[in-house]
């Protein structure tokens, strides 16, 4: 056990980045899902349903949406503005389980609740930031 905790204790300097490349793959997901033609219409349709605007309107906020969720992996891929990527993956995947508890309410649908996980993680990565670590004891 200890041998395990020496190489965790060695590794730790990369836990930022494996969470940033992480929540990138996330959002490079939503992204496709949002900006392509077969699912663009799929995804704007739960928007229209969540918070009830029409189809006029759903449409060209889902892809803005995906836009900004394919400019969020890319902050996240590239270290540029890390914080401000961070702070936004959290607040827009917290916003999207309020709108579907407040549509639906607290029914267990795994896919939903994982967005905590994925809104902590934004989060956490607004705390971390990107100090650009570097190995300790080199």
């Amino acid at each position: 056990m200890e041998k395990f905790n020496n190489i965790g204790r060695k590794l730790s300097w990369l836990a930022p980045i494996i969470l940033r490349l992480g929540l990138a793959v996330v959002f490079i997901f939503f992204a496709i899902h949002k900006l392509t033609p077969a699912t663009a219409g799929q995804g704007a349709a739960e928007i229209e349903q969540l918070i009830g605007i029409s189809r006029e309107l759903s449409l060209p906020l889902n892809f803005y949406l995906g836009i900004l969720e394919a400019l969020i992996a890319l902050s996240l891929i590239t270290g540029i503005q890390v914080r401000l990527a961070g702070f936004l993956a959290g607040g827009m995947i917290t916003t999207i389980f309020v709108a579907y508890v407040n549509f639906k309410g607290f029914k267990l649908t795994p896919d939903i609740y994982r967005d905590v996980g994925l809104a902590a993680a934004g989060f956490a990565i607004f705390l971390l930031g990107n100090d650009r670590p570097t190995p300790r004891g080199r």
